[in-house]
C-alpha cells in the first residue's frame, strides 16, 4: 500500500508477507503419510513395498530415502534406494552395491531397533553416533539433514530401518517430520 509523504509525493510502500512454508510442509507430510498407506495396501513382496515406499518418500517428503532390512546377527542389507536428484540416483545404484550389506555393533543395533535418530544438521553429528554406517552412507550421498527410523512390527520384532535425507540447505528435518516418518514406518512394518 503506498503511503505518501507530507508533500503527497515520494510514497513509502508498506506491506505484509506471510510465510506459508509451515503450511506447505504440513500438507506434504500429510500427503506422504496418506500415500504410504495406499502403497502398502497394494504391494505384494517386501522388495516391492520397500521400493514403492522409497519412491513415495522422495516424491513427497524427502530428497533421498534408503530402506535397509536387518538380518541377525547385526547385518543390514539395503533393499531400496531412491533420490530426487537424477545424478544421485545413478550414483546410488553403484553406491548401493558398495553398501548393500554391512555389519553393525550390538549396541548400534539395539539403539536403531528401539529409537529413531534425528540429525537436523548432519555436519554436526559425531562420527560415533548410533547408526554410524547409516550416517556414512548419508554423508556419501551429500545429505545435510537425516532421520533414521526403525521398522518394527506390532509384535516389536525389528525388521530394519528407513533413512530419510535432505540434500540442500533449503530446510532441515524437525520433530514434526520425525513423527510423520515414525508413523509411516509403523504402517510399513
Amino acid at each position: 500500500v503506498p503511503v505518501p509523504d507530507e508533500s503527497g509525493r515520494n510514497p513509502l510502500w508498506v506491506g505484509t508477507a506471510t510465510d506459508i512454508d509451515d503450511q506447505k510442509n504440513t500438507r506434504a507430510r500429510l500427503e506422504f503419510l496418506l500415500g504410504s498407506v495406499s502403497a502398502f495396501a497394494t504391494s505384494q513382496s517386501v522388495g516391492e513395498v520397500c521400493d514403492r515406499f522409497a519412491k513415495l518418500a522422495v516424491g513427497q517428503f524427502a530428497d533421498s530415502c534408503v530402506v535397509s532390512v536387518f538380518e541377525a546377527p547385526g547385518t543390514f542389507t539395503t533393499v531400496a534406494e531412491a533420490h530426487r536428484n537424477p545424478e544421485r540416483a545413478g550414483a546410488g545404484d553403484a553406491r548401493n552395491e558398495r553398501h548393500r550389506a554391512w555389519r553393525s555393533s550390538k549396541a548400534d543395533v539395539n539403539r536403531l531397533s528401539t529409537q529413531s535418530v534425528l540429525h537436523p544438521a548432519l555436519a554436526k553429528a559425531r562420527r560415533s553416533e548410533p547408526g554410524e554406517r547409516h550416517l556414512r552412507l548419508a554423508r556419501s550421498l551429500r545429505m545435510t539433514s537425516v532421520m533414521i527410523v526403525p521398522l518394527r512390527a506390532a509384535s516389536e520384532e525389528f525388521y530394519g530401518t528407513i533413512m530419510f535425507g535432505l540434500t540442500g540447505s533449503h530446510r532441515a528435518f524437525n520433530d514434526a517430520d520425525l513423527t510423520v516418518a515414525e508413523q509411516a514406518a509403523v504402517r510399513a512394518a
